[in-house]
């Protein structure tokens, strides 16, 4: 599809014209419920003898709508506004406003589609690139952002921490860019996995994508808390919730964010004892974050196993697996399995497959896609496969894959088994009880024995009680001690890493059911009869009887247009009703989503609307 983008600065303003809203060039609206957004131009005329506003609006350059208002004058002042409707689609509009006959006004290649917001740490902004890697002009037309991302290379003076001016003074639209210029500024930074990520979705929902990437190098999760004092603050440390709140609301996409990401921790992983605190200060910044932005979903990253830190990593790791547990709108993404690891970051090819995977995993999330392997797998639990105790079971949520050794490392060299005696600090947390977390090498082999369990062939009997996948960033043989960057991990059918996990209890036996593996089925959990339907059909949510609280703790279900817009907001808790009555009226003919969220996995249902 050619493209075309126009850029036309506004005409100079009369005197006598103030506005109090106007679009931008490149300036992106949030889509409604309608698949649409309004474009309001408002202001006030100050001198009498113009008679009346025009609002003409053009689609790729032809006449789309137009809407005039008669000017009514009070005092001397004559007061306006003008709203008009563009469609969610990839095409740009031209908006021009008159004054009588006069174009004082226009804003060019104005956009309606989907906003999301990244924060975080070095790897949220995809820090160490190189402009040689070929990435420094790489664009896409149709993803946009906002803003300075006050983000500085290595030779600049980090001036967001001292002077948030030029952060205020850049409140333009413009088309998002992969990589920071540095000097003097970074207008629009949304990092490569961030623009990968949008072009995913808007080839996916076949709509602009606006991405506000408010990351920064390093920090603590309480760094990115709002100051208690003044959470609105834009200078030092303690502005980074400030400035992103700063951007987003400018950009007026303040509670119509589809997404929030966070990629951070390794800061927190570095520092003896933080882990004891993640969890409570995630849910400060999550409180801040619903509050504030309004967002539909949050997406948390799960660190590398190599990521900084050298104590406690892989506490972290398993606190980040865990959290989505807390909430209905909140999921997890590993970065294992990631191509391209070093140190902490990666190269520019692994932060192409980070947005990717990302991309992937929302257009399943809100756009319908049933693109298998996509959402990652995770552990459900653990058992004995007999009495001998010599093979161990390990399920997961999706079918996965024993990915080939590599790189002189042997997957089956990751698991490890803890003994109740080895326990050595039993109450500091149920899943932190020695710092090897168990013996490694106890393995022989590994292999799926179906989809979704994968069996351990064990040297010689054992009595363990826990099992444990990666607990840190270092391989250990008789003569290996090597980081663990790209080595062999779990992974789904797609290529997608299982989330690494510390001390899973193993049962003595199968479990007697199966329901929390068949939960992740996509047709398994959500029924809807009948279907097709009209006006009305019956939702009802299948398994939920048999499921442990601590794997799923209730769920919310949404109904949802083809094209990702929520329409319908329902909430299923464990021990309340597990059917629900969807009204259709109003809505016309055609297919909707259905989407079960809980404990960050989402499960999805098509529905047949025939009137």
């Amino acid at each position: 599809m050619a493209v075309s983008l126009f850029f036309l600065c506004w005409s100079v303003l009369p005197a006598q014209v103030v506005f109090s809203a106007l679009p931008k060039d490149l300036q992106l609206y949030a889509r409604d419920s309608d698949d649409s957004a309004v474009v309001e131009v408002a202001g006030t005329v100050l001198e009498a003898g113009y008679s009346e506003i025009l609002v003409a609006i053009a689609r790729e350059g032809q006449p789309h709508s137009s809407e005039t208002q008669l000017l009514e004058y009070s005092g001397g002042a004559a007061p306006f506004s003008l709203k008009l409707k563009i469609h969610a689609e990839l095409a740009n509009y031209a908006v021009s406003v008159l004054l009588d006959n006069d174009t004082i006004a226009q804003a060019d290649s104005v956009v309606c589609g989907d906003a999301f917001a990244i924060t975080g740490q070095s790897n949220s902004i995809c820090v160490l690139m190189d402009p040689k890697e070929g990435f420094a002009h790489w664009q896409n037309p149709w993803v946009r952002s906002f803003g300075d991302a006050m983000w500085r290379n290595e030779e600049s003076t980090p001036s967001y921490v001292t002077d948030p001016l030029p952060m205020i003074a850049d409140t333009f639209w413009g088309v998002a860019q992969s990589r920071s210029p540095g000097i003097p500024g970074s207008h629009c930074y949304v990092g490569v996995w961030g623009l990968r990520m949008a072009e995913v979705l808007m080839e996916s929902a076949q709509v602009p994508i606006a991405v506000i990437n408010g990351g920064r190098s390093g920090g603590q999760i309480e760094l990115f808390v709002p100051d208690s004092t003044n959470p609105d603050t834009l200078f030092g440390n303690a502005g980074l919730f400030g400035r992103l709140k700063y951007r987003v609301g400018k950009a007026r996409l303040a509670h119509k964010l589809k997404a929030l990401f966070w990629n951070q921790g390794e800061a927190d992983a570095g520092s003896d004892l933080r882990y004891q605190t993640y969890a409570a200060t995630f849910d400060k910044l999550y409180q801040a974050w619903k509050d504030v932005f309004g967002f539909k979903h949050c997406y948390l990253f799960q660190l590398h196993p190599s990521g900084s830190g050298s104590s406690n990593n892989e506490v972290i790791r398993e606190i980040q697996r865990r959290i989505p547990g807390q909430y209905a709108d909140v999921a997890a993404i590993p970065e294992i399995g990631l191509t391209g690891h070093v140190l902490a970051h990666f190269t520019p090819s692994g932060y192409l497959q980070m947005g990717q995977w990302v991309g992937d995993l929302l257009a399943h999330d809100f756009y319908g896609s049933n693109k298998e392997g996509v959402v990652p797998p995770d552990v459900l639990r653990a058992w004995y496969r007999s009495e001998a105790h010599d093979e161990i079971v390990i399920e997961f949520s999706q079918p996965v894959i024993w990915q080939n050794d590599s790189l002189g490392r042997f997957l089956k060299d990751y698991f490890y088994l803890l003994d109740t005696s080895q326990i050595i600090s039993e109450g500091v947390s149920d899943f932190y009880h020695t710092e090897l977390h168990g013996d490694s090498m106890v393995v022989d082999s590994g292999y799926v024995l179906d989809r979704t369990r994968i069996v351990l062939r064990l040297k010689e009997a054992s009595n363990a009680s826990y099992v444990s996948y990666i607990t840190n960033g270092i391989y250990h043989d008789a003569d290996t001690v090597i980081p663990y960057d790209d080595g062999p991990c779990i992974k789904s059918t797609l290529g997608v890493g299982a989330f690494t996990f510390l001390e899973v209890p193993i049962l003595n036996e199968a479990p007697a059911t199966t329901t929390e593996r068949q939960v992740e089925n996509h047709d398994f959990s959500i029924s809807a009869s009948p279907n097709p339907f009209n006006p009305s059909t019956v939702i009802t949510i299948s398994g939920l009887n048999a499921l442990h609280s601590d794997i799923f703790k209730g769920c919310a279900i949404g109904v949802y247009s083809i094209q990702g817009v929520l329409l319908r907001h329902f909430q299923i808790s464990n021990t309340g009703n597990r059917a629900i009555v969807f009204d259709a009226n109003g809505l016309t003919s055609g297919t909707y989503i259905i989407k079960a969220m809980g404990n960050g996995r989402v499960f999805t249902k098509r529905i047949t609307l025939i009137k």
